[in-house]
């Protein structure tokens, strides 16, 4: 039996940002999980994994996924 007060109420998933290159385009891409958009490419790793640090650490919209507008692709 699931508890009425706590089972209405959808439980957030955590947003994660990476780093990975792309095999077919050789940049590098910053990635926001669960969603898998690609949210920026670089050519250098130093530049997407500075990214990458501050995204995790001050996220922009908070426990919300980057709107569709804003993301590569």
């Amino acid at each position: 039996m699931k508890n009425s007060l706590t089972s209405r109420y959808k439980k957030r998933q955590d947003i994660k940002y990476y780093s990975d290159v792309n095999v077919e385009t050789k940049r590098w891409e910053v990635i926001e999980l669960p969603s898998n958009h690609v949210i920026k490419t670089y050519t250098f790793e130093e530049d997407a994994s500075c990214l990458v640090r501050k995204l995790n650490k001050n996220k922009p919209f908070g426990d919300n996924q980057i709107p569709r507008f804003l993301v590569e692709g």
